[in-house]
């Protein structure tokens, strides 16, 4: 059962983040999909060792031109095990912490605006009634 309160987008891997995760940092990693409250991730299973439930991830930041740039707290909710080619990817779903309310609203535009565009315009006008 789905628990999310607010939308989510695919970003295709146009979105990357950063973060800490123990003694460990992890970049360039790809978000999957984005909402107002978290995101899931995908990334390689070695350079994920310390990648587990309810780790606390310090020091995330976005790395895309629409999304705030401030650094924030995130928690993992849920890991999946390595899967791709020869397993070498996890999946992992982030639920952000402690949100600057202007981080929320920007993430909230930016996903609002990409579920308005991903659908096509209909024009009604001129249709009988």
């Amino acid at each position: 059962m789905d628990k999310r309160t607010h939308p989510r987008i695919a970003t295709e891997s146009l979105c990357k983040a950063r973060f800490r995760v123990g003694d460990q940092v992890c970049a360039n990693i790809d978000v999957e999909n984005l909402g107002f409250e978290g995101c899931r991730i995908r990334v390689r299973a070695a350079h994920a060792t310390a990648l587990k439930e309810a780790a606390l991830l310090e020091g995330w930041r976005f790395s895309h031109p629409a999304l705030p740039r401030a650094e924030l707290k995130a928690k993992v909710v849920w890991c999946r095990p390595p899967t791709g080619p020869r397993g070498r990817f996890l999946e992992a779903g982030i639920r952000f912490q402690g949100l600057p309310a202007e981080f929320g609203r920007e993430v909230e535009n930016y996903v609002n605006a990409m579920i308005k565009s991903s659908f096509p315009a209909i024009d009604f006008s001129g249709m009988p009634t």
